[in-house]
């Protein structure tokens, strides 16, 4: 396991609860580095969703419909090959546009972590040197844009996705896809912390899990889910409490309190869940006020099929 220290990349933690619109609090991490050497902006999390529509829509388009949303972060799904000059699949134009993608995003406070790995094959061990391909290729970026880095590393592989892991699957069988991911994360936490050494952009880790996780692991189905052992890999942890079970604040809440005291979190909830945009903005407010106690809840992530309405 991963030894690390309880900061996050170096970063001060500072609670700022501020009653807003939805009543969620904003979380702030501030850099210890010399005032204006990255322009990053300071919230990391706080209101913010999923987004796959890199290709379809402009820079201005995405960051548009984020301001609309009052969100300060957004996961966004990119191919990191584009992004690398020696891939086959390089793209200058996706270059220059997650870069103006990240300025336009900074000048307005919004982080932007970029979405990879989104298939449960990344599990295998076989395809772990492509997945930390794609790491690398992000660092890569940042090492090359200094100023203007994806503020985190989201990543969406998820191993109860696997095609094994499925209903006639022993809990042996699916242990086993669960251990290779963790060490999947334990090689991304090494490559994140051997960059750390000689840089400053390095990106905030989270990954999207399953609220169950925990829950698996307390009645001994599964051996290491528990939030402890997530986070000595991940920085913050995504449970996602959607798909019919998280319409009240009560619900949500129910599904992630045996995991926060353990880990920062950033609660992923669905726009489907609930019966109006007003519904939803509802619900977080209360949800929030649920956790105004507790440091270590830093934000909410909305999936919905589109960002651009």
């Amino acid at each position: 396991m991963v030894k690390r220290s309880n900061k996050i990349f170096s970063f001060f933690l500072i609670f700022i609860f501020v009653l807003s619109t939805t009543g969620l609090g904003y979380y702030y991490f501030i850099y210890e580095a010399e005032p204006n050497t990255i322009s990053k902006p300071k919230q990391y999390f706080g209101l913010g969703g999923w987004s796959y529509e890199f290709d379809e829509n402009t820079s201005q388009e995405i960051i548009s419909s984020c301001l609309a949303k009052n969100w300060t972060f957004l996961l966004i799904s990119i191919n990191t090959h584009e992004l690398n000059q020696s891939h086959s699949q390089y793209s200058s134009q996706s270059e220059t546009k997650a870069l103006d993608l990240i300025k336009q995003a900074h000048e307005e406070n919004i982080s932007i972590h970029i979405m990879t790995l989104e298939d449960p094959v990344f599990c295998e061990r076989a395809f772990h040197d492509n997945a930390l391909q794609r790491i690398s290729e992000i660092l890569a970026f940042n090492t090359k844009y200094p100023r203007t880095p994806f503020d985190g590393i989201h990543l969406d592989v998820e191993p109860h996705g696997h095609p094994n892991w499925n209903s006639t699957a022993s809990w042996t069988e699916k242990n086993l896809i669960f251990e290779h991911w963790l060490e999947l994360l334990s090689k991304i936490r090494v490559l994140l912390d051997d960059y750390k050494a000689d840089y400053e952009c390095v990106p905030v880790l989270s990954a999207a899990v399953a609220y169950w996780y925990n829950e698996r692991t307390i009645n001994n189905s599964l051996e290491r889910g528990d939030p402890t052992t997530l986070h000595s890999y991940l920085d913050v942890i995504i449970p996602m409490v959607y798909g019919g079970i998280g319409k009240t604040a009560e619900d949500i809440y129910a599904k992630i309190e045996d995991e926060l005291p353990y880990s920062p979190m950033v609660i992923g909830i669905g726009y489907e869940e609930f019966s109006s945009h007003s519904a939803m903005l509802e619900t977080i407010a209360a949800f929030s006020l649920k956790c105004e106690n507790s440091t270590n809840f830093i934000g909410i992530s909305i999936y919905h099929a589109s960002l651009i309405e």
